[in-house]
């Protein structure tokens, strides 16, 4: 099978005989072995991929993946799938890096190429854990687009659910943000977009109290349900709520807001019942690199429910398999609730720049 490529890095699938070799320690000549290659978890996981192999035969693509970077072809650690999915259609991941190779950002990097492929294959969630105390590692499951779905006393366990690939909406033109996360996301307008990307799904989204998360198409999600298709929107009712109740959107003219619709990867949660809208957020993406999420707004009879952060998290978990390396938002007060799913300030504020209005 082929290599994944990713910006900075070629997963390669190992084939038996070089799995073979790296057990043994014997580097074949095709690719130069970082320093600490392989650790004891590579190890660990070519045991694994051989013995499945010799027990069920070769588990490819749910194998063991070498981590290459593009630039030097240099070998710095590896990522894995513990076998085939299971009965549920669930996998579980992991990877390694050698000492130098982290703080880079690559294991994110690699673990998203790695849930985009079990996403592509039809894998229902991509699974993964880590020691309690090891705060590196769990940075790197959430930023990859896992989050928290149990721990005990030694492990803390991390989960992301992969939305049908039928799910995509129309992507388009950065916005405004969240009023109704209790405070929510504001943005600067920008222009234009691409059009002629539609489509439409039922993503996943965690229900009520009680209700555990929920993967993609239409599996039970307690009394809400989230869908991109552009053609279930209420848009004179997302028209009327931002317009009339958003502080970053107060003003905006229908025809203004029609556009940025047709523009964006649209996000409308509603009641199971009744199919009634209850909430709406919009992504800015180009699919590969970059997305920015705006215009999140819940009905004020919805509010206090959880609503809003349960759309985050699908929003989150619908734009991972994409591989993005960077998701943005911008919020006046509403940090603690976006940074239950993951978000943080800017590492490096004095990096970015802005043209237009800044509030």
């Amino acid at each position: 099978m082929d290599d994944l490529v990713t910006e900075r890095l070629v997963l390669h699938p190992l084939t038996p005989a070089e799995a073979g070799r790296v057990l043994a320690g014997d580097p074949d000549g095709t690719a130069p072995w970082a320093p600490g290659y392989p650790a004891e978890g590579d190890l660990a996981a070519v045991r694994r991929f051989l013995d499945t192999c010799a027990a069920t035969g070769d588990p490819r693509p749910f194998g063991t993946y070498a981590i290459r970077l593009r630039e030097s072809g240099q070998l710095i650690g590896g990522a894995d799938f513990h076998g085939r999915p299971d009965p549920a259609g669930e996998v579980t991941a992991g990877y390694g890096l050698v000492p130098a190779a982290r703080g880079h950002g690559y294991a994110a990097e690699a673990l998203r190429a790695l849930i985009a492929l079990a996403r592509s294959l039809g894998a229902a969630a991509v699974r993964a854990d880590t020691d309690r105390d090891n705060s590196a590692s769990q940075h790197v499951l959430t930023s990859s687009g896992m989050h928290l779905s149990a721990e005990d006393s030694h492990l803390r366990h991390y989960r992301i659910a992969l939305p049908a690939r039928a799910g995509d909406g129309v992507e388009g033109e950065p916005g405004a943000g969240s009023a109704a996360l209790a405070a929510g996301a504001e943005g600067v307008a920008a222009p234009g977009g691409v059009a002629g990307l539609a489509g439409a799904g039922i993503v996943g989204l965690p229900g009520g109290p009680g209700r555990g998360e929920t993967g993609s198409g239409g599996r039970d999600a307690g009394p809400w349900e989230v869908s991109t298709d552009p053609a279930r929107l209420d848009a004179g009712l997302v028209h009327r709520w931002l317009s009339g109740d958003a502080y970053w959107a107060l003003g905006r003219s229908r025809e203004k807001q029609d556009r940025a619709i047709a523009g964006s990867l649209n996000f409308g949660v509603y009641d199971r019942d009744s199919g009634a809208q209850l909430a709406y957020a919009r992504v800015v993406t180009d699919r590969t690199t970059f997305a920015w999420l705006c215009d999140v707004y819940v009905a004020p009879a919805e509010r206090g429910k959880g609503l809003g952060t349960a759309l985050a998290v699908a929003v989150r978990d619908h734009l991972a398999p994409y591989g993005l390396r960077r998701i943005m938002l911008a919020t006046a007060d509403a940090h603690e609730v976006y940074a239950k799913v993951g978000f943080e300030p800017l590492g490096n504020p004095g990096r970015w720049m802005v043209l237009g209005e800044q509030r």
